[in-house]
């Protein structure tokens, strides 16, 4: 295959990427695939090598039914975000900073021991947002790539919250800030946006980048 090729398939799967898909078919994830998917978490850029999450793989339907249910803003009434209701479902759950500070106390000893410093850098919420920003987008890239739809969600209410802690090492996470990412193959028979439950197209902004947007120093 020629580079160029190679080019035109990715950039075809980062734009597969920036429609949010809110409808599935219900064919499962393979096995093999959601393997595949852990490597790639697994080999992602980490700031400092360090890793700041725990990351739920969800498969269960009864489960992804009611997280569904729950991944709405606090005072909605209606579930709307269907990009949750995947036949596999990526949670990237962000660690305390209690936890991360602990973590952080072993990367400073070691740094300062290599160049002789005295620094102090604790890992805030800005480096988790960085680390799950990298992660999530090279997931949802590398789904696309091999054939799946994905969409990404982070409107969680009480519940879902309550919910994830339950699944996770409790005294370790931190369920504000979460990040969701919904995979599967799309419905196509129906516009990706369309919420079957709701029964209506789901409204997105059509921003459009411009030089405005991305310059060019040379």
């Amino acid at each position: 295959m020629s580079i160029q090729n190679n080019k035109t398939e990715i950039l075809d799967s980062i734009k597969n990427t920036n429609q949010c898909q809110r409808n599935w078919e219900k064919t499962p994830v393979t096995p093999e695939d959601i393997q595949f998917f852990k490597s790639v978490l697994e080999n992602v850029p980490k700031k400092q090598g360090q890793i700041f999450h725990e990351v739920l793989f969800i498969e269960n339907k009864v489960l992804i039914k009611k997280l569904y249910r729950y991944a709405r803003e606090q005072d909605y009434k209606f579930a709307h975000n269907p990009q949750v209701n995947a036949p596999l479902l990526v949670v990237y759950v962000p660690y305390t900073e209690e936890h991360l500070e602990t973590i952080s106390k072993d990367v400073l000893n070691n740094f300062n021991k290599v160049v002789d410093e005295n620094t102090s850098f604790p890992y805030c919420g800005v480096d988790i947002t960085t680390s799950m920003g990298m992660h999530m987008g090279i997931l949802a890239l590398a789904a696309n790539q091999i054939g799946y739809k994905t969409g990404f969600c982070s409107c969680f209410n009480k519940k879902f919250k309550k919910t994830i802690e339950k699944l996770t090492t409790k005294d370790k996470i931190e369920t504000d800030g979460m990040l969701c990412l919904g995979i599967g193959l799309a419905n196509q028979n129906i516009d990706y946006n369309y919420d079957e439950n709701l029964k209506t197209r789901i409204f997105s902004h059509k921003n459009v980048w411009s030089d405005n947007n991305i310059r060019h120093i040379k």
